[in-house]
């Protein structure tokens, strides 16, 4: 058995068709979640600007409720992209090409595919209004299970060959970093949260470590977390 079959997850990363239309690249339910806590943050309609758009199902959700929503995608993904999108590498400068500004700028399971994170925090910073909202989510690298994987062998939960090689997983980020990010760019941070896609049914060894190694959380330092990390700052 390889390392990465042996700490393999059932459910962390499924395709699901969202009622707006279009695939939700994450984790089951957390499309869901997060509509839930950008609706608790701040009050519509909102102008929110996506990064990483993906096939557009989050963009679409927002627009459902009332709101307006943009993309930013890279070029090999506009075809793809059921939503108003501009052309943008989010390790690089793209704020320039949009001309106005939002109330909310999201970046929903992207900042682990990116190799510049940080450019992505400064650009957000640019496009946002005074008192607008930043809000991120990624998969949790100082997580309790992700810990003990990188405990036993040396990498990151959500972060192996397979997910390096398929689904673009190159950026493992903890919850110290992303405050790093969102203090030094101009944001105070509001909201620190988390969301975790266990199954239910047990379908693999790496599901029961999961559950396990959660009898250890009490002895670890920091801000622990589940699989998922949610952040949000507000433009200073």
């Amino acid at each position: 058995m390889s390392i990465t079959d042996f700490f393999s997850l059932s459910g962390s990363f499924e395709k699901k068709t969202a009622q707006s239309g279009g695939i939700q690249m994450a984790s089951v339910g957390l499309h869901d979640h997060l509509f839930n806590v950008l609706s608790n943050l701040v009050s519509g309609p909102l102008h929110v600007l996506d990064l990483g758009a993906g096939s557009g199902a989050w963009g679409k959700r927002l627009i459902a409720a009332g709101n307006t929503a943009k993309g930013v995608v890279l070029e090999t993904d506009m075809a793809t992209c059921d939503l108003e999108c501009v052309v943008g590498d989010l390790s690089h400068p793209f704020a320039e090409k949009l001309d106005e500004n939002f109330n909310v700028v999201t970046c929903i399971e992207v900042l682990e595919h990116i190799e510049n994170p940080r450019n992505a925090f400064r650009e957000a910073r640019k496009l946002l209004k005074q008192g607008g909202l930043f809000l991120i989510s990624t998969p949790n690298a100082s997580g309790v299970y992700s810990r003990f994987k990188f405990f036993v062998a040396g990498r990151f939960g959500m972060f192996d060959d397979f997910q390096y090689n398929g689904i673009g997983h190159i950026t493992p980020l903890t919850h110290w970093q992303l405050e790093k990010m969102f203090l030094e760019n101009g944001f105070e941070l509001v909201l620190l949260d988390d969301f975790d896609a266990t199954p239910r049914r047990i379908r693999t060894l790496g599901d029961v470590i999961k559950r396990a190694v959660w009898l250890f959380r009490p002895f670890m330092r920091g801000h622990v977390g589940t699989q998922h990390i949610i952040m949000a700052g507000r433009a200073k």
